[in-house]
């Protein structure tokens, strides 16, 4: 009865190590998105229904196959805030958080094939349409390398304080 008992207790704990390997083994594999950030918040005061990008979303691809960019999620939209639209650009050369918008500069962001150890900044058009402080916490990428779906999170924020004249002292910054 010991024998059967500890014959069966060796094949799990070998296919719990198996399965373990190989979990390991695929988030090393493929291409993989990592996030470059730090917390950080991105504030500026902003003139009421114009248009603002901002590009601190850097998408690198740190693995060995290629990325396919299925959605670009900013989550919950505050009210008072529009979405323009993104655009991503090669390169690591930030914008910030200006004004303007011109995605005629670079290419859609959902639909984007990265090479791997290629990087890309994601800029995002926002419009603040009401008075008021109007952030976006963080962003979560989805995408797809070879047959396997994923998504990381950025937790890089950006705040629009509208209108200008309501922040003489500047947008206010949560951290």
């Amino acid at each position: 009865m010991v024998i059967p008992v500890l014959l069966a207790s060796a094949v799990v704990l070998g296919l719990g190590i198996f399965l373990l390997v190989r979990a390991l083994g695929d988030a090393k594999s493929g291409g993989r998105l990592e996030p470059q950030s730090s917390h950080t918040e991105t504030t500026v005061p902003a003139d009421l229904n114009e248009p603002y990008s901002w590009g601190l979303i850097y998408l690198r691809n740190r693995g060995d196959d290629p990325v396919h960019v299925d959605a670009l999620d900013l989550g919950q939209i505050p009210s008072g805030l529009r979405v323009l639209g993104s655009y991503a650009v090669p390169g690591s050369a930030g914008i910030g958080l200006m004004p303007g918008y011109a995605p005629s500069r670079g290419r859609p962001v959902v639909g984007l094939t990265i090479p791997p150890n290629t990087t890309y900044n994601a800029v995002v058009g926002l419009s603040a349409t009401a008075h008021g402080r109007h952030m976006i916490p963080e962003v979560i990428v989805r995408y797809t390398s070879g047959d396997q779906e994923r998504e990381v999170t950025f937790t890089d924020a950006v705040v629009l304080c509208a209108p200008k004249v309501d922040y003489p002292d500047g947008c206010p910054s949560s951290m």
